[in-house]
């Protein structure tokens, strides 16, 4: 399975909404001792084991479609399943939704991907809020409030607990545990 977190480089937008899907990805690596490294070839960084491959591409989240094609075709993945996490305006912060392949809904980093590689993929949906003001972007590259952050957090540490129903596949059953909050 081929996990990606969607994100911005971390050194500047590290802390920032856009950056939920960075923030999973991390969380999945750390709670299996799994190290980070950059594969220059795939421009991206990658964290594995026997059942899972975790990326964070290193470019900007508007260009994710080619580290993962970079990913794929590297470490010979075509066929198994992509699972997108990203960062959702539509829902409150915390709420996680899960999604089978569809549009963009607007996030210009899943509009890349399905550009380039088609819609047929899971994508886990971070919820961040949304602004209160109409400059989307401010919003998405600005830091969550503590209590929104905090919710998301326990979100994902929720979600993590959870790792082996992604791992089987077993998307009724997130759906359902996770779609009734």
């Amino acid at each position: 399975m081929l996990i990606v977190g969607l994100g911005n480089p971390p050194d500047q937008y590290g802390s920032t909404r856009h950056n939920a899907g960075y923030w999973f990805v991390d969380l999945w690596a750390h709670s299996e001792g799994l190290q980070w490294r950059y594969e220059k070839k795939c421009d991206a960084w990658i964290a594995k084991n026997s059942s899972v491959f975790l990326i964070k591409p290193s470019c900007f989240i508007n260009l994710s479609s080619g580290p993962i094609r970079k990913t794929q075709r590297y470490f010979n993945l075509e066929n198994r399943t992509l699972v997108v996490a990203h960062d959702e305006m539509s829902f409150l912060p915390g709420v996680i939704r899960f999604k089978e392949n569809g549009g963009a809904g607007g996030h210009n980093g899943l509009k890349d991907i399905i550009s380039h590689i088609g819609e047929n993929f899971m994508r886990i949906r971070i919820g961040i809020g949304s602004p209160n003001h109409p400059n989307v972007s401010d919003y998405v590259l600005s830091n969550p409030a503590v209590h929104e952050k905090n919710s998301i957090n326990e979100s994902l540490a929720n979600l993590i607990a959870q790792k082996e129903k992604i791992l089987e596949e077993n998307w009724p059953f997130l759906m359902n545990n996770w779609h009734q909050s």
